[in-house]
């Protein structure tokens, strides 16, 4: 009886996904790594007062996020064409130029720019989220393998904050002052980003020589890198294969394995453990009426709220811990529990430092709880339960800078901070997941993913513009709680969609059973007894 794809193993391609990390940490990174100094690089230019700085640190990341919103979808649709690889590789590159040049910012609008261009050059997001769904479109494994990409995020939470508070401003330059001197002193944020160009560098070149195509219409297609990638690999293996001669007393030179014997060899391997390839069928060009189904719309709304209230918080949080004791401009005179202006007056370092252990805190989390919760109670019930708990949260924060005791006040904060990080960050694997088996097609993947790029880009402006804003208005006026109510009402209305959305099947077996009636397949699936068959389009539910 001839094979069955269905009843191949399925497993995560774990080298994939993993060399998909790699490829991209340079991004998380990057971002990460502008929290710490935010602030006071805005206080650095000129015509910039210490009371509009969270004003125009959500300027800079709305700025950035419309840019991206609107060559999202393009981006998108580009790799249906092209392939994700070509695509990914080209928003790495670009990513990696804007990055050096933010560094160079000596101005406010030049620093607007340079975001704005970043956010342009970059359609990354919803293409690394298709490439996932279709390295691993079974439903009962995506769990654990669409956690592997906000783990991305995290490392680059960890790593980020950790380079940009130690490399920012290594002379220690005052923000008003702007005299000539070393290089240094006149780019005194240009180090964490010439650091960070390397992580870029050495991605673009990982995903060149190994990272595969995952597009199936592409995947036929010769790749010269990946060619490349295999007699690196093949010269590698010759001079480890020379080193243990030499140490065992036998010949220098060892034959030199050929590309030829390496693809045998990957071969055998395959072969030896099948990884089970979903069978495609073709399928008619669908409508965005097709693609935008009911539940589709409602997991892009609360995805797109998601990123909203995330952002805005990650873009005042730093403004907060850079705030001072005493109110800044204004009086201070606080009355309980809405009239207070307080910060908690920390430097670069120390916020840098801050951001890296609840960095720590959130890859524990994705690693150790996300995939079992999500296995035990659901995706959706999950994400509903997570949201539930982000007002109490928006609210409660800010009310730890009242605490007089400063380490104390740092600890308050640090808790509950990590604490929201923790659960948020298994949020956005949960969207992906609903969104990604939401669709009716993996073919249309690329452009679904490509349309919540761009709403959470829409998302990811508009938050931080207006908690930035209402930030700089409650310092003014003593209501610096007034962007974390903003906040928790967006967080609050984020769980109102999923009360009315159902969660998917996903696509991976539905791509099995649609091709019964063709060649062998067909004939292995009429030989079947009906239960053997019901338990092939629906493996999760064996015993």
């Amino acid at each position: 009886m001839p094979p069955s794809h269905s009843n191949r193993a399925r497993r995560i391609p774990w080298k994939q996904l993993t060399l998909l990390v790699v490829v991209r940490l340079g991004e998380p990174i990057a971002y990460a790594s502008v929290l710490p100094y935010l602030p006071a690089m805005i206080l650095s230019f000129e015509g910039v007062k210490p009371a509009d700085v969270g004003f125009w640190t959500g300027t800079a990341a709305a700025i950035f996020s419309l840019a991206e919103c609107l060559t999202a979808i393009p981006w998108g649709g580009l790799s249906d064409r092209l392939g994700r690889k070509p695509v990914l590789l080209v928003g790495l590159f670009g990513t990696m130029l804007t990055s050096v040049l933010w560094g160079f910012s000596s101005s406010l609008p030049m620093a607007l720019f340079v975001r704005a261009m970043s956010g342009a050059v970059n359609g990354n997001v919803g293409i690394v989220r298709t490439m996932v769904a279709e390295l691993c479109p079974w439903k009962e494994l995506q769990p654990r393998a669409f956690s592997i990409m906000p783990i991305v995020y995290t490392i680059g939470g960890v790593i980020g904050p950790s380079l940009g508070g130690a490399l920012a401003n290594p002379m220690n330059r005052p923000p008003t002052d702007r005299t000539d001197g070393p290089f240094l002193w006149r780019f005194p944020y240009v180090l964490p980003n010439l650091v960070i160009a390397a992580f870029f560098l050495g991605g673009i070149a990982i995903g060149i020589l190994f990272l595969e195509e995952s597009l199936e219409s592409k995947k036929d297609k010769r790749d010269w890198g990946i060619e490349l990638g295999r007699k690196v690999v093949a010269l590698f293996q010759n001079s480890v294969i020379r080193a243990k001669s030499v140490i065992r007393g036998g010949p220098l030179y060892a034959p030199l394995p050929t590309s030829s014997e390496y693809d045998q060899s990957k071969k055998a391997e395959d072969i030896e453990s099948p990884i089970e390839e979903p069978i495609r069928t073709k399928e008619p060009r669908l409508s965005y009426r097709s693609v935008l189904t009911k539940n589709t719309v409602l997991y892009l709304m609360s995805y797109t709220l998601l990123a909203t209230h995330t952002a805005g918080f990650e873009q005042i949080v730093s403004v907060l811990l850079h705030h001072p004791r005493n109110g800044g401009v204004a009086s201070d005179k606080t009355v309980f529990p809405f009239q207070f202006n307080r910060g908690f007056g920390l430097d670069t370092s120390k916020v840098g430092l801050m951001f890296s252990i609840q960095g720590v805190v959130s890859i524990t989390v994705q690693f150790l709880v996300f995939p079992p919760a999500a296995k035990r109670f659901g995706t959706l019930k999950l994400m509903r339960f997570i949201l539930a708990f982000q007002p109490i949260f928006y609210i409660i924060i800010p009310y730890t800078a009242l605490i007089e005791n400063l380490l104390l006040a740092e600890i308050a904060f640090i808790s509950l901070w990590t604490l929201r990080s923790g659960m948020v960050i298994m949020a956005f694997p949960c969207s992906m997941i609903l969104l990604a088996n939401s669709t009716t097609s993996l073919r249309v993947l690329g452009t679904v993913n490509g349309i919540a790029t761009a709403t959470n880009a829409v998302g990811r402006a508009f938050g931080p513009t207006m908690s930035g804003g209402l930030f700089t208005w409650g310092v003014h006026n003593d209501r610096i709680i007034a962007p974390f109510v903003f906040l928790a009402i967006l967080s609050f209305i984020n769980l109102l969609p999923l009360l009315w959305a159902e969660e998917g099947d996903g696509f991976g077996d539905k791509e099995v059973v649609d091709v019964v009636g063709e060649g062998e397949d067909e004939q292995f699936l009429n030989g079947a007894d009906e239960d053997e068959i019901t338990l092939e389009q629906y493996p999760s539910e064996k015993v």
